[in-house]
């Protein structure tokens, strides 16, 4: 879960979420590429791109001299599961309940009317 915290955290920048994005379209990029479709400085970028790379959104390969960028996508999947558990529209325990609940309905409505034969 605390890693999970940190990412959210660290797309709640709106940079960060661009480059997210602009990579989402384009596969796989490098700095330089990803740079031009932004309107910040190369080291904003680079403090940026470490950020992300260092939580795993990001993933970097590099070809020759050439570092290429991608989106993680295992992590945001992970990310998207962590968000899903919000979803459910009652906790586990309540559900439990519900169902203990609706098994004692039946069982009394049964012993009712084996009692009244």
């Amino acid at each position: 879960m605390e890693s999970t915290t940190t990412r959210f955290e660290v797309l709640g920048d709106p940079t960060r979420r661009k480059i997210l994005s602009v990579l989402s379209l384009n596969r796989s990029m490098r700095a330089k590429d990803i740079l031009e479709n932004l309107d910040i400085s190369q080291p904003t970028l680079s403090h940026h791109m470490r950020l992300l790379c260092s939580e795993k959104i990001l993933d970097s390969r590099k070809v020759g001299r050439e570092v290429f960028y991608s989106v993680n996508e295992e992590t945001i999947l992970q990310m998207i599961d962590e968000l899903r558990t919000f979803l459910s529209s009652k906790p586990e325990k309540e559900k439990k309940e519900e169902k203990k609940d609706k098994k004692d309905k039946k069982k009394k409505k049964k012993d009712k009317k084996d009692k009244n034969k």
